[in-house]
């Protein structure tokens, strides 16, 4: 049988991994993206513009999840409040995605759609995750 402190410890570490992986995804993705951002556009049939957007966006949002993992680490776990903003970030970059995809669906190459498109699938998974997992040991 398991104990209510090992199932809390349990789950405590779920969400920093949860949380580590969404920041170091955030930050290599956004990493790669603005240093390639002038091929990949030529790629993706997309303007260096929304390339860069793209890339700002990734290493913002994995910059303040990796905070909240670091923090965590540290032994405090985040605010609900500051989880909460990282769930809506991750919704509202898929509704973003969902824009970029409308506005270059003539002119962006598939694999450019695909990478938009995916993008905001993946970030909505990430917010039904935290929003399932992480917000509620949040108090």
């Amino acid at each position: 049988m398991v104990s209510k402190d090992e199932a809390e410890g349990s789950a405590q570490r779920r969400a920093i991994r949860i949380l580590t992986f969404d920041g170091s995804g955030g930050l290599v993705a956004g990493a790669l993206v603005m240093a390639l951002r002038e091929p990949i556009a030529g790629f993706y049939g997309l303007s260096l513009g929304v390339v860069t957007v793209v890339a700002l966006a990734n290493l913002t949002y994995g910059a303040y999840s990796s905070t909240l993992a670091l923090r965590a680490l540290r032994g405090t776990l985040p605010s609900r409040r500051a989880v909460s903003v990282l769930i809506v970030a991750n919704a509202c970059w898929t509704i973003v995605c969902l824009g970029i995809l409308v506005a270059t669906r003539a002119s962006a190459a598939i694999f450019g759609q695909l990478h938009i498109g995916l993008e905001g699938l993946y970030v909505l998974g990430l917010a039904g995750v935290e929003a399932r997992y992480v917000r509620p040991l949040l108090g």
